[in-house]
């Protein structure tokens, strides 16, 4: 006899369980608009997944959160999990912390997001002269691995800089809330990125807001059989 939790875990990955927000209390959340602005994905499971991931957080729910994200990388193609999970978790979370209403399991999530991310660069072929992605904070490595990722599929080999000392002589972007200039401020930086663009930096949600350069990048690196499907992995010609 299968037990609560393991039918319960079926129940919502056949994609029937869904957070009710009608039956919830809310009132000390404000909405979470950020999120819920970003560029959708294209398949319909996906935008369902997305809009499920920003209903869970918006309630403060870390369990359904957790489980819509690891949905995410289990039945999304790698192409689109970034606007599917990754990218609208990470700016949910930080608008729950700028409304100091923070998720209980903040850290667990963003763990999650980088780990899932860190497995996905991790089958890509070396590169010698990788653009660095430094986080401008010690708690923005999820958003680093994030950035390193499309990077990497747009075509520019990537990799996230997690030590303590910045590099020297060697090109690199910052990513997070705020640019950190006493630290970064320097030739070798070659730019600034948030989650969304701002006045102070570029944002990932506008490299994965162009849909057609998205599809078209997909197939120019299909017919050319280079890449792999989720565009991170080069293959032998």
């Amino acid at each position: 006899m299968e037990s609560k939790a393991g039918l319960a875990m079926g129940r919502l990955l056949n994609g029937r369980a869904r957070v009710d927000l009608s039956r919830l209390r809310i009132n000390r959340t404000k909405p979470l608009d950020g999120a819920r602005g970003l560029p959708v994905p294209i398949a319909t499971k996906a935008r369902s997944l997305r809009d499920g991931l920003v209903d869970a957080l918006q309630v403060r729910n870390a369990e359904t959160a957790l489980d819509l994200l690891l949905r995410c990388a289990w039945e999304i193609e790698p192409s689109d999990q970034a606007l599917t999970g990754w990218l609208p978790a990470l700016v949910g979370l930080d608008e729950l912390a700028d409304q100091g209403q923070a998720i209980d399991q903040d850290g667990r999530l963003r763990d999650f997001i980088a780990n899932t991310l860190r497995a996905q660069l991790a089958h890509a072929v070396p590169c010698n002269e990788p653009l660095w992605v430094v986080p401008a904070a010690s708690d923005e490595a999820a958003a680093a691995w994030l950035l390193a990722v499309v990077s990497c599929q747009r075509g520019r080999p990537a990799r996230p800089w997690l030590w303590a000392r910045v590099p020297v002589g060697r090109p690199f972007v910052t990513v997070g809330r705020r640019f950190d200039a006493a630290r970064h401020n320097m030739p070798d930086c070659k730019g600034h990125y948030g989650l969304i663009a701002s006045e102070s930096g570029l944002g990932i949600a506008a490299l994965l807001g162009d849909v057609r350069s998205r599809e078209r990048a997909r197939a120019i690196a299909e017919r050319s059989r280079r890449w792999r499907r989720d565009w991170t992995t080069p293959l032998a010609t």
